[in-house]
């Protein structure tokens, strides 16, 4: 279930997804207990990143990050599904406003990254980066990062990326300038979600 919530966020199905999480909270709790117990690395930080937007959707951030500080805690594979695991707990460490960590977690992840082959995964550690200097106010670091990020998106063909980054795009040039200087990469968003 969060495997196929993660690759289908971006869908018709999205509506019935998040209920569907909502009420299977409980089982989930059990099943990501089981998974840092009982199972391999691999699993755990999986299962934990994939609930990303069910985390922020939700409100559960604090749960999120639970979960994904515990899987980290485990023994460290070198593969993406950590690095995605640092980049969700670093987004959610940003958000709840904890800086320290969140560099922490995304260096980790940013350096990780450097020694695995392509994934779309660097183009979500980069939006990630753009919005950590974002929330400082620093838009002249946030604005090429998130271009970075969206070349990135699009070159794997990853819509959900590219409406996240689109829409950061638009806020920050909004923030950075004139408001108005936001409202093509919104409209962009809003278009890709048709």
């Amino acid at each position: 279930l969060a495997a196929y919530g993660d690759r289908h966020w971006v869908s018709p199905d999205q509506a019935a997804l998040m209920r569907r999480l909502r009420h299977e909270q409980a089982d989930l709790r059990v099943a990501l207990e089981h998974a840092i117990t009982e199972g391999p690395p691999e699993i755990a930080l999986r299962f934990a990143a994939d609930l990303e937007n069910h985390w922020f959707v939700r409100g559960f951030l604090t749960e999120g990050r639970h979960w994904l500080e515990r899987a980290l805690a485990m023994p460290a594979p070198r593969h993406w599904t950590r690095a995605k695991a640092l980049r969700v707990a670093s987004w959610i460490a940003t958000v709840q406003n904890d800086r320290d960590r969140a560099e922490e977690l995304l260096d980790e992840a940013r350096t990780l990254a450097a020694g695995l082959p392509p994934s779309v995964e660097l183009a979500y550690v980069t939006v990630v980066e753009g919005n950590i200097a974002m929330f400082r106010g620093d838009h002249a670091t946030a604005l090429p990062l998130f271009e970075r990020a969206l070349a990135g998106f699009r070159s794997f063909g990853a819509r959900s990326g590219e409406m996240w980054t689109l829409s950061c795009l638009g806020l920050t040039r909004g923030l950075a300038q004139e408001p108005e200087q936001g409202y093509a990469d919104l409209i962009a968003c809003r278009d890709l979600g048709d």
